[in-house]
């Protein structure tokens, strides 16, 4: 988390709040798993489904994680109510020292896309890297910083990792779905991190009765398919209007009622009253 700015007056270590201004790097890391979720309206956005995501990285990458959901649930409502912040992006990480563990809750800057984004959709470039143990929220700065430049110097709002094979798997931060002829196509679930949001669209993509299909997506390719867009925890639903040189439809019905549709889900799950 060296690399990562921290926002807000409070932040979380263990059970202590304390002041950002004061806080130090932990010493000693060994393994450093985190998650990150959104806040709307002060409430954490399927913030059950980030602690499920959570305890997996922790278990794919060996990192013993005891607390429980309402551990989990609870630290969030101390550091949304101390920070007195309504929006925003939550980081935890899980810390595995030398000869302890240590958790931290932080606010984090966070740069949501713009409503002409949405509207016109956004650039995207290509990377050639991959991700080990790509179903684990684990840090991966050198990649992280390859991606930030990149997009820095071509003025893209985010990169697509692409492998050895010329097949297309994620974001670096974001999961990807492409559309073609209404029927949605997204990479294989083996090549990627699950996404939350990922994972509501899916839903959201089968009660609108459309075709979905989980297939190897070559950058040859791209030139084939229709529409593209992303899903992740900051842009939601994102329309692509081009990926380098090739141009998508960014008014294409289909993916503009998967959007619809989506955004129903965020308003309904945010009216729940046992949604914090």
């Amino acid at each position: 988390m060296n690399n990562v700015k921290i926002s807000g007056k409070f932040y979380l270590e263990n059970d202590l709040m304390l002041l950002v201004e004061n806080m130090k790097q932990p010493v000693g890391v060994i393994k450093q798993v985190y998650e990150v979720l959104r806040v709307v309206n002060g409430k954490p956005l399927f913030w059950e489904h980030h602690f499920a995501r959570f305890l997996e990285s922790c278990s794919i990458a060996d990192v013993l994680c005891n607390d429980s959901a309402s551990d989990f649930r609870g630290q969030l409502a101390r550091l949304i109510e101390m920070n007195r912040l309504g929006e925003g992006n939550i980081r935890i990480d899980l810390f595995q020292l030398e000869n302890d563990r240590m958790f931290r809750y932080a606010f984090i800057p966070h740069s949501y896309p713009s409503a002409t984004d949405y509207e016109r959709g956004v650039p995207l470039g290509l990377l050639h890297a991959e991700r080990e143990n790509p179903h684990a929220k684990i840090v991966h700065q050198v990649l992280r910083d390859q991606a930030n430049q990149l997009m820095v110097d071509n003025n893209w709002y985010e990169v697509l990792l692409v492998d050895h094979e010329g097949r297309i798997t994620e974001g670096s931060r974001s999961n990807v779905f492409f559309v073609r002829d209404d029927r949605f196509f997204t990479p294989r679930a083996s090549q990627i991190l699950l996404g939350i949001t990922r994972s509501k669209v899916l839903e959201c993509i089968d009660r609108l009765g459309y075709l979905f299909e989980e297939a190897d997506i070559f950058v040859d390719d791209l030139a084939t398919f229709d529409a593209v867009f992303l899903t992740g925890t900051s842009p939601q639903v994102l329309p692509v209007s081009r990926i380098e040189k090739i141009n998508f439809q960014v008014e294409n019905h289909a993916m503009r009622q998967v959007q619809d549709k989506f955004n129903k889900v965020v308003a309904d799950y945010l009216l729940q009253p046992n949604n914090m």
